[in-house]
Protein backbone atom coordinates (compact mmCIF):
# COMPACT_ATOMS: atom_id res chain seq x y z
CA UNK A 1 0.00 0.00 0.00
CA UNK A 2 1.22 3.14 -0.52
CA UNK A 3 0.34 4.77 2.13
CA UNK A 4 2.44 2.42 4.00
CA UNK A 5 5.52 3.15 2.52
CA UNK A 6 5.38 7.35 2.83
CA UNK A 7 5.58 6.53 6.79
CA UNK A 8 8.43 4.51 6.48
CA UNK A 9 12.14 5.48 6.49
CA UNK A 10 15.09 3.76 4.86
CA UNK A 11 16.66 3.14 8.31
CA UNK A 12 13.25 1.06 9.10
CA UNK A 13 14.51 -1.31 6.45
CA UNK A 14 17.90 -1.27 6.66
CA UNK A 15 19.86 -4.39 7.89
CA UNK A 16 23.40 -3.72 9.50
CA UNK A 17 24.26 -6.91 11.76
CA UNK A 18 26.13 -8.29 8.74
CA UNK A 19 29.24 -9.70 9.84
CA UNK A 20 32.38 -7.86 7.98
CA UNK A 21 35.34 -8.54 6.28
CA UNK A 22 39.00 -6.98 5.58
CA UNK A 23 40.13 -6.86 1.75
CA UNK A 24 43.58 -8.32 3.43
CA UNK A 25 41.67 -11.53 4.48
CA UNK A 26 42.58 -14.78 3.82
CA UNK A 27 39.99 -17.03 2.14
CA UNK A 28 40.30 -19.26 4.84
CA UNK A 29 39.60 -16.66 6.76
CA UNK A 30 36.24 -15.25 5.03
CA UNK A 31 34.95 -18.88 4.93
CA UNK A 32 35.03 -18.64 8.94
CA UNK A 33 33.04 -15.73 8.50
CA UNK A 34 30.40 -17.52 6.34
CA UNK A 35 30.26 -20.46 8.61
CA UNK A 36 29.23 -17.72 11.26
CA UNK A 37 26.23 -16.49 9.35
CA UNK A 38 23.63 -17.19 7.89
CA UNK A 39 23.99 -14.81 5.11
CA UNK A 40 24.86 -14.75 1.46
CA UNK A 41 26.53 -11.30 1.71
CA UNK A 42 29.18 -10.09 3.31
CA UNK A 43 30.42 -6.23 3.22
CA UNK A 44 34.14 -5.56 2.74
CA UNK A 45 35.46 -2.72 4.81
CA UNK A 46 38.78 -1.33 5.58
CA UNK A 47 39.89 -0.58 8.85
CA UNK A 48 38.54 2.45 9.43
CA UNK A 49 34.96 0.76 8.54
CA UNK A 50 34.54 2.64 5.33
CA UNK A 51 32.77 0.28 2.53
CA UNK A 52 35.17 -1.30 -0.19
CA UNK A 53 32.81 -3.42 -1.42
CA UNK A 54 30.63 -6.65 -1.02
CA UNK A 55 31.39 -10.37 -1.60
CA UNK A 56 28.49 -12.93 -1.91
CA UNK A 57 28.28 -16.84 -1.55
CA UNK A 58 27.64 -17.04 -5.05
CA UNK A 59 31.56 -15.18 -5.52
CA UNK A 60 33.07 -17.49 -3.40
CA UNK A 61 31.40 -20.61 -4.53
CA UNK A 62 33.82 -21.82 -7.23
CA UNK A 63 36.61 -20.92 -4.55
CA UNK A 64 35.66 -21.79 -0.97
CA UNK A 65 36.14 -25.96 -1.41
CA UNK A 66 39.99 -25.78 -2.93
CA UNK A 67 42.11 -26.06 -0.08
CA UNK A 68 45.15 -25.55 -2.07
CA UNK A 69 44.09 -21.79 -1.91
CA UNK A 70 43.82 -21.71 2.09
CA UNK A 71 46.62 -19.66 4.10
CA UNK A 72 47.00 -17.65 1.05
Amino acid sequence: DQAVLTLMKTSDVIESDFLTVNPHDSLEQLVRVVQESNRNLFPVTDTEGCLQGIVSLDDMRSIMFRRELYGK
